[in-house]
């Protein structure tokens, strides 16, 4: 092979594997944001879709190292947030929370784990994105070698984010599925 081939191989290899990371970074901000928006929805019932999206608007501009930080606050604490009164007495109130019971060391090492992701998310960007040389064997090599090692860094911490996600999208599924509305209606009906 070459050094042009090689080159142009190696540097291919690269850009592939910045756009990995960078996705997969992406994708995991992307987590913090629903999870966050979705932590802790209270109100009357017809106020909650209105809350739910003031909820989603407030996260959709904070940073990702915001972001951790707000999440393992507030998931990790096991504190019930208290639930927003109802502004009408009569008015039916609906609250969601969700909390991953653990113990203090264990909340700490989240919040370690994901502020770790911040900081590989930012080495990127910031720091080996500025000084790689496309043109130098040498530098692709060394960033090829970083981002694999840095995917191995991270991958944990997207697949911990991702099996909240589902979970949360599996019970949002449950309470939204064809054979409960059927059930409570037919519970309406026997009233």
């Amino acid at each position: 092979m070459t050094l042009d081939v090689e080159l142009t191989h190696l540097r291919d290899q690269v850009l592939r594997k910045v756009g990995r990371n960078v996705v997969n970074f992406q994708k995991m901000e992307a987590m913090l944001k629903l999870l966050n928006a979705q932590q802790a929805v209270s109100g009357s019932l017809s106020d909650i879709a209105r809350i739910s999206a003031e909820a989603s608007k407030s996260v959709s501009r904070q940073p990702m190292g915001r972001l951790a930080d707000a999440f393992v606050r507030s998931v990790f604490s096991n504190v019930n947030p208290d639930p927003r009164e109802a502004t009408d007495g009569e008015a039916i109130s609906v609250s969601f929370s969700l909390i991953i019971e653990a113990t203090p060391a264990v909340a700490k090492e989240r919040r370690k784990a994901l502020l770790s992701v911040v900081k590989e998310r930012n080495k990127l960007i910031h720091k080996w994105l500025g000084t790689f040389n496309p043109n130098s064997i040498e530098s692709c090599v060394q960033l090829r070698d970083a981002l694999d090692e840095q995917h191995a860094r991270i991958w944990p911490e997207f697949e911990m984010l991702k099996s909240i996600v589902l979970a949360l999208n599996e019970l949002r599924r449950c309470l939204t599925s064809d054979e409960l509305l059927i059930e409570l209606q037919e519970d309406s009906n026997r009233a």
